[in-house]
């Protein structure tokens, strides 16, 4: 998210919440695993950076995962910024962490997205060793490549 619309999202959510609408009534429709070609896409982190936001202000995030006009199957397209690892990591995480595929802003949510260094460990849904975090990291990034 630009600086610009994170300050306009910033400031609707603190009018909306100025004028008695309470925070946890606001739902944002999030957008991941967005690509076109010539455009730039969707990353993990920055949707991991959006998702976070919308937590901290106290509202509700709702993961939609993109799909281009011409996908023939649903749930089938990938980005090329995207693995279908993380993929699978958001779905899961919209069924086990959040509540009707949404993502509120429980205390035990926000904490886990900021303690969170990156999108692995906010959308994990079983802590993550360090060990493996880190060759999760460094595989997805081309590094190394680990065997099944």
């Amino acid at each position: 998210m630009s600086a610009r619309a994170l300050k306009a999202f910033t400031n609707a959510v603190t009018c909306f919440s100025n004028n008695g609408i309470n925070r946890r009534k606001i739902f944002a429709y999030v957008l991941y695993n967005f690509y076109s070609e010539g455009h730039l896409g969707d990353t993990p982190e920055a949707f991991f950076e959006r998702v976070k936001h919308i937590a901290e202000l106290g509202c509700v995030s709702y993961p939609m995962r993109y799909e281009p006009l011409f996908a023939l199957e649903k749930n089938r397209f990938t980005s090329p910024l995207w693995t279908t690892d993380q993929l699978d990591m958001v779905v899961k995480a919209r069924r086990v962490l959040g509540y009707g595929g949404a993502f509120p802003p429980y205390t035990g949510l926000v904490n886990k997205f900021q303690k969170a260094n990156c999108f692995e460990e906010a959308f994990s849904v079983f802590p993550l060793k360090r060990n493996n975090l880190s060759e999760l990291i460094r595989e997805q990034k081309g590094e190394i490549m680990l065997s099944a």
